[in-house]
């Protein structure tokens, strides 16, 4: 019990050492920055590729509703459709968040 109060108590003025000395130190700004030569290119490959995957993704979610409606009327295959459906709908999630930070960063 002692030495987790040693500890702690190390932890803290440690803490306390850093809280005294955090204001006096400075990041540098990196500035705005800007884009190297060429790649204006690939940001147009970029958005042609965000185009083909949620075309694609569109396409595989009217396939899996094709696909529950001609089996809707077997017991038990609801469940495997759902997954199905959940992994497309996750693709997209992570598709488009890609997308969206490669944008918000370049």
């Amino acid at each position: 019990m002692s030495t987790i109060a040693l500890t702690a108590g190390a932890v803290i003025e440690q803490v306390q050492h850093l809280a005294a000395v955090a204001p006096q130190v400075t990041v540098p700004n990196p500035g705005a920055g800007s884009q190297p030569p060429g790649f204006s290119h690939f940001t147009t490959v970029m958005g042609w590729g965000k185009w083909i995957a949620l075309g694609i993704f569109v396409l595989a979610l009217i396939g899996g509703g094709v696909m529950m409606a001609v089996s809707g009327r077997r017991q038990g295959d609801g469940g495997e459709h759902v997954s199905k459906l959940g992994w497309i709908l996750g693709g997209v999630m992570v598709s488009s968040a890609a997308v969206s930070l490669v944008g918000f960063l370049g």
